[in-house]
């Protein structure tokens, strides 16, 4: 039974796509198939080396679907580490010959990347500018040029934002970048997959992806290095990945990757379609329910499958508390609320900060993402839940 045919009979609703999705049919079938590939990849021998072939052949669907060589692919653990390897790394190289090292990133960035960049700060030798992004959550590429220095080894701006759905002007970036001899770095975690992205097009130098975004498996991504950029390695050992990150390789996991990226990327427009037809469906439900105030754009510069909305009640025009709302619903409805909870204490999301919202309409924000298995239905039955949460009916 497909994932599709599971969610037909509607009595849950699933619309947190930007914080995961599930796994598609075509890497659960890819991934069934490689556990018979189960030899360490660097043995040499029969069985090793079936499973080395598997990795190589996952690499070059990744490589194609990315636009890029299969030798610029260096497969991780996901995201996170993607980020660490191309910021840590690429500013260490750069402390091997320069005295300093300048990092220029934006003020809505993930924390995979700002904890990054807040903890190579600490050293005294690095300095970092960070550009404000404009009331969409959009950041300027002149304002990226403008901070540039001769001590600027890298420049770190997110494709996508995860929380706004935002796109960045990273084409734009990456050739200023490329101008000034200075490495390019996007996380990419939220973009590939969602809508069309090329390696070679964007002409970036270091591109994270994160499978379990694009209906792949968990605990697997990929850092593409170009244009001889590659940072020092982080994962020190063995020569895997050509020497430039340890670890023996999770050929099940890596084979679902590879299966997922390019299920998502032949399906890149369909799924566009789609998102954007059942956001539209999502803003109608909400509109006849609630008062609600949009935070992100709904054009081009943002992806199809975001909405990141404030509500408000329509008996008094008062503002729903999104964590409050979060706490009514989540046993039926997923979504994420447009603040950070730690240890009990709500504050108000950088990103919205950054942009300008007010503290109170941000603590009433949910962001709702939808995905290729998002039905009118499924909508339909989460404004519902949303809406009987809130006036008890």
């Amino acid at each position: 039974m497909t994932h599709q045919q599971k969610r037909n009979k509607v009595s849950v609703a699933y619309l947190d796509y930007n914080a995961t999705s599930y796994i598609c049919e075509k890497a659960k079938t890819a991934m069934t198939e490689a556990m018979e590939s189960w030899g360490n990849p660097s043995s040499g021998h029969w069985c090793g080396n079936k499973a080395k072939d598997l990795i190589a052949t996952s690499r070059q669907q990744l490589a194609k679907c990315l636009g890029v060589e299969p030798d610029e692919v260096i497969l991780t653990s996901g995201g996170t580490e993607g980020n660490n390897y191309a910021i840590r790394g690429t500013i260490h190289k750069a402390l091997k010959t320069n005295d300093k090292a300048h990092i220029i990133t934006s003020n809505i960035e993930h924390p995979s990347v700002e904890k990054v960049v807040a903890f190579l700060e600490e050293d005294p030798r690095v300095s970092v500018t960070r550009i404000p992004c404009n009331s969409v959550g959009i950041v300027s590429a002149a304002d990226v040029e403008k901070a540039i220095t001769k001590e600027t080894s890298l420049i770190t701006i997110m494709h996508v934002n995860n929380e706004v759905g935002t796109i960045q002007p990273i084409k734009e970036i990456a050739s200023i970048a490329k101008k000034h001899n200075i490495t390019m770095h996007t996380d990419a975690s939220q973009s590939v997959g969602k809508m069309e992205v090329n390696c070679s097009d964007l002409d970036i130098d270091l591109l994270t992806i994160c499978s379990h975004k694009f209906y792949g498996p968990k605990g697997v991504g990929a850092l593409v290095v170009r244009n001889s950029k590659t940072p020092t390695s982080l994962m020190l050992g063995a020569g895997h990945e050509q020497s430039r990150r340890a670890g023996t390789e999770n050929t099940v996991l890596i084979a679902g990757m590879a299966a997922a990226l390019r299920y998502s990327t032949e399906n890149v427009k369909k799924l566009m379609e789609h998102t954007r037809s059942m956001r539209d469906v999502l803003i109608s439900d909400l509109q006849e329910k609630f008062i609600i105030e949009v935070n992100n754009p709904l054009d081009k510069n943002s992806l199809t499958n975001t909405l990141n909305v404030a509500i408000k009640r329509k008996d008094d025009d008062s503002y729903i508390q999104s964590s409050a709302l979060f706490e009514k619903v989540k046993e039926t409805v997923a979504i994420s609320t447009g603040s950070a909870c730690h240890s009990g204490r709500t504050t108000v999301s950088p990103v919205h900060k950054a942009m300008g919202i007010a503290a109170e309409r941000s603590m009433a924000s949910c962001r709702i993402s939808t995905g290729l298995s998002t039905s009118p239905e499924e909508v339909h039955f989460a404004v519902s839940e949303m809406a009987r949460a809130i006036y008890g009916n």
